[in-house]
């Protein structure tokens, strides 16, 4: 059975398009849901009888689901009332490093952004990555990069896009040398300007541009980086911390939870 017609989303009722984050049960019968809906943003709704067998919600809040989302709010929580599947992702269960991928966007949403605050944008580019996953299937590389962009993606959301062209203390243009990053005041920094005793983090000039190159590129031109396992690690590690400090949330990079997964067999 479809979804009523669209309704005014400044009454009690409204349709919206979503995926779930996360779930718990709440009772015997019914389930928290936190989801990420395009236009209200990350917010949690109950879904009553959702743990019934045989529910009306069917497989609409498994993982990886993209749906219409038909909710009724009043006072207190949330009801989603009704729901209808638009896309399934759940091919990305099939390969181990896509799954992991697939889940972890869903960890960083969930993590950085707020409640209530609609992300469009973001939403978007979710589902452009879950799109491109499938696509790369097990080639780990990809997953991983696509994974970064997306994290650049939440850093330009937020505003606090870090200044890589140019040293942020003296402001000369930085090409392929030497430099140091600092996250905590946004940029990269030449080696004339660092000082002892500042948190900095050492780049190689391989390292600087490519992070340049990461924050500046469109995802295709990304998904044709070729890096070695310890240079990935370096940006799956530094551009997490970024992303940590700047919300002041600890964010916990790819690897981690691929660690959980493969122990130390992880092989990008």
């Amino acid at each position: 059975m479809g979804l009523p017609g669209t309704v005014s989303t400044s009454s009690r009722y409204a349709r919206d398009e979503g995926i779930v984050l996360k779930k718990r049960d709440f009772s015997e019968m019914d389930t928290i849901v936190t989801l990420f809906a395009r236009r209200r943003g990350k917010f949690q709704a109950i879904a009553k009888g959702a743990r019934k067998l045989g529910n009306r919600f069917g497989a609409s809040l498994d993982l990886f689901c993209v749906c219409d989302f038909f909710l009724y709010t009043a006072s207190g929580m949330t009801n989603i009332v009704q729901t209808k599947i638009q896309r399934s992702f759940r091919d990305l269960l099939r390969e181990w490093i896509t799954w992991i991928g697939g889940e972890y966007v869903l960890y960083l949403v969930d993590r950085v952004l707020e409640e209530e605050k609609p992300e469009g944008k973001v939403f978007d580019r979710l589902i452009e990555v879950w799109k491109n996953m499938l696509l790369v299937r097990g080639d780990e590389l990809k997953v991983g990069l696509l994974t970064l962009w997306f994290r650049v993606v939440l850093i330009t959301s937020l505003g606090v896009t870090p200044c890589l062209s140019e040293c942020i203390s003296c402001g000369r243009s930085l090409g392929k040398e030497e430099s140091f990053l600092s996250i905590s005041q946004g940029g990269r920094i030449c080696r004339y300007c660092a000082r002892s005793g500042q948190d900095l983090l050492p780049l190689s000039p391989f390292l600087g541009v490519v992070l340049l190159y990461l924050f500046s590129h469109s995802l295709e031109a990304l998904l044709r980086l070729r890096l070695k396992r310890e240079e990935f690690l370096f940006f799956d590690r530094t551009v997490s911390a970024y992303l940590g400090y700047h919300t002041e949330k600890k964010i916990d990079p790819l690897f981690y939870f691929l660690e959980q997964v493969k122990g130390n067999t992880y092989n990008i």
